[in-house]
């Protein structure tokens, strides 16, 4: 037993090290598009009336975008983004944290349970589509990185309080900490509506699920439930009918098809099925198969039954097709990568449940894989399969990307932004003109300016440094600039 504490405090201590350079990156972030013009619009109108143009005139995200007009560029200053960033990775962090403690705490012990949390987080960090946008970039994380950690959060304490999960609530609960939770749930609902309005439908989806639950085992309507629910819809309303949607569609050129949604949505569910089912993750659970099996005991058959199973893969695919549709209906394409953060850890907190449920269910069936399994439980081989895990995480996927950002580009990418912060400085009130970033980061850089001085990101950066305007320098070859808008 002490062998296997050690060996788990060893790996453990290594996932650490390999998810460093992602808090370190954070040193060298810089805001970027987006972020100048929210911190324009509310230095040249005012808070509230930056909040009525932008709900008027751009978006119904009302709680994100009020954020978005506090951020450290508003009140004049850039130091704050060399927190935001680990800032980030530690909420999202703690989300998950809590997640897994509900849903998995009992059955594994403090030092199993630290094992699965950071080697499940380093799997996501390692396989994210976008640790920029997730991260970095401050109307992504705020949108959709606060969104979610609220969202999980929220979630976890909602499966602990209708004990859905492994990690019981109190016996008795008084009334008002019965009130405090409804008020809790009610608020938080109105936060995720005005953030992000994927994760809301997702959680009205949920919330919906719960009462059809709860209706069915105890023949009650659950009154907690009903009023989140309310709150949710409502959030949502305000969300979506806002009067900015139609104003911003009409900027997109968005076209509308149902079918076209459906499809797509549908076909791009199945890509993403298998998408994230990267040599890493699977990895992990081929080791884990031992463990998993040895909490059979622990686990009622009713979890792992057939109907249960095809539940499970119902609600799956039900989560995956709404993250996916309401993009593709607004925005007549793809989701962006910072909604696929999401639906990606979704996914691999989904799989995950219903390979454990095919292992549970299936004690006979590939006896002879089982067997094999079994040997995994050796010493040497438990040791060759954890380095070969961690080794495919700093060589496949973002760790090993963010690693090299670090060493080698993070550096000179911060020398190249106070250059630019310098030229600002030098050239008040005049035509300025900047080189292309040289070889930014991938995992920090997000966008730049173009060519062109009336483009609005380029106002923004010439309105918030006092230039009269700013364009960058012709024949920029190998500049990234994304191709979506926010």
């Amino acid at each position: 037993m002490n062998q296997k504490l050690a060996s788990a405090k060893v790996i453990i201590l290594f996932l650490l090290l390999l998810i460093l350079p992602f808090l370190a990156l954070s040193l060298f972030n810089f805001p970027v598009a987006d972020d100048y013009s929210y911190a324009e619009a509310k230095m040249s109108m005012g808070f509230w009336t930056s909040q009525l143009q932008m709900y008027f005139g751009w978006s119904g995200r009302y709680v994100s975008t009020a954020l978005l007009s506090l951020s450290p560029l508003a009140f004049g200053t850039m130091d704050g983004y060399i927190f935001l960033g680990a800032f980030n990775v530690l909420l999202l962090g703690f989300s998950f944290f809590v997640f897994s403690k509900v849903i998995v705490g009992k059955l594994l012990s403090k030092s199993e349970l630290a094992l699965f949390f950071i080697g499940f987080y380093a799997v996501y960090m390692s396989e994210m589509p976008s640790p920029v946008e997730g991260f970095y970039w401050l109307s992504g994380f705020v949108t959709y990185t606060w969104a979610f950690s609220i969202f999980l959060m929220i979630l976890s304490l909602f499966c602990w309080y209708q004990g859905w999960g492994f990690e019981q609530k109190p016996n008795k609960i008084s009334k008002f900490q019965k009130a405090s939770f409804l008020v809790l749930m009610c608020f938080c609902s109105i936060l995720i509506g005005g953030l992000n309005e994927t994760l809301n439908v997702t959680w009205i989806y949920i919330l919906i699920v719960g009462l059809i639950y709860e209706y069915k085992t105890k023949k009650e309507i659950s009154r907690l439930l009903s009023y989140t629910l309310l709150f949710a819809i409502i959030a949502l309303a305000i969300s979506v009918l806002a009067p900015g949607n139609k104003v911003r569609e009409a900027q997109l050129a968005t076209e509308h098809n149902i079918l076209k949604t459906i499809f797509k949505s549908l076909g791009l569910s199945v890509e993403i099925f298998f998408r994230y089912l990267k040599v890493p993750y699977l990895l992990a659970l081929l080791i884990s198969i031992p463990k998993i099996l040895s909490l059979k005991p622990k686990i009622e058959p009713w979890f792992y039954q057939k109907q249960t199973r095809w539940m499970t893969f119902f609600l799956y695919a039900a989560l995956s097709f709404l993250f996916l549709g309401p993009a593709e209906w607004a925005m007549s394409h793809s989701p962006p990568r910072r909604t696929l953060n999401m639906l990606c850890a979704m996914h691999l907190f989904s799989f995950g449940i219903m390979y454990c449920q095919y292992l549970w269910s299936h004690p006979n069936r590939n006896s002879g894989f089982l067997r094999f399994c079994d040997t995994l439980q050796t010493k040497y081989l438990r040791g060759f399969g954890s380095i070969v895990f961690l080794l495919s995480l700093l060589i496949i996927g973002n760790i090993g990307v963010a690693w090299y950002d670090l060493l080698f580009k993070a550096r000179t990418f911060d020398r190249e932004n106070k250059e630019r912060i310098a030229i600002f400085q030098q050239n008040q009130m005049k035509d300025v003109v900047l080189k292309p970033y040289s070889d930014p980061p991938i995992t920090l850089f997000f966008d730049d300016i173009i060519e062109d001085r009336a483009d609005w990101r380029n106002a923004s950066l010439a309105y918030y440094f006092g230039a009269k305007s700013v364009r960058l320098e012709s024949s920029s070859q190998g500049s990234y600039h994304r191709a979506e808008i926010h």
